[in-house]
């Protein structure tokens, strides 16, 4: 088993974990290109923070984050235009999608009074869940935050069915902060974790 950052040559096998691990999400229902696009644009942010899990040199696990939340979106937008504009094309006609992409670019920021890191998705491969892989990224994930002098990792997750997901988050120190809605009418939470350096 190998953990180590995300890299170019890994975006097919994070895309495919992508897309089964976060069926019926929004940015899922943009398709495959415009997930490659996202992640190719992600990595090369300074502010993101990558992990994948290797096991028999195959990315089975990932998860990725930013130490600059606020604007994060838009920044990965508007770092290649052109290649999303590409991906999206037959979709951003649509208004709800055109709606949602521009709520998602103009993302409000949490509290920025210590320096933390928003953990934006973390996926396991469908035949490797319940082997501890998650733990593991979520693990190393932690590690590069505090790293970087992160004191504070925070996260959304759905309210909904969703309980094992939240069982994950709770038994490895993530507490819920509070509840809030966001487009269209979804009962999300706010969780979060701190360190002491």
């Amino acid at each position: 088993m190998v953990l180590r950052n995300i890299t170019e040559n890994d975006l097919d096998s994070i895309v495919r974990i992508h897309l089964q691990s976060f069926e019926g999400f929004f940015l899922t229902s943009l398709g495959p290109n415009f997930i490659n696009s996202y992640y190719k644009a992600a990595i090369t942010d300074s502010s993101t923070l990558s992990v994948c899990i290797l096991v028999d040199n195959n990315i089975i696990g990932f998860a990725t984050g930013t130490t600059l939340p606020k604007g994060y979106h838009k920044r990965i937008f508007l770092s290649n235009p052109l290649a999303f504009s590409f991906s999206l094309f037959r979709k951003i006609i649509i208004p709800s999608v055109f709606f949602r992409l521009i709520k998602n670019a103009n993302k409000k920021s949490q509290d920025t009074s210590i320096k933390q890191v928003e953990l934006l998705s973390l996926a396991v491969s469908k035949e490797f869940k319940g082997r501890n892989y998650g733990v593991r990224i979520l693990e190393e994930f932690e590690k590069l935050a505090i790293s970087k002098g992160c004191l504070r990792i925070t996260l959304t997750t759905d309210v909904n069915e969703n309980d094992s997901v939240i069982k994950f988050y709770n038994k490895n120190g993530y507490q819920k902060i509070f509840k809030f809605i966001t487009y269209p009418n979804r009962e999300m939470y706010r969780m979060s974790k701190d360190f002491q350096l």
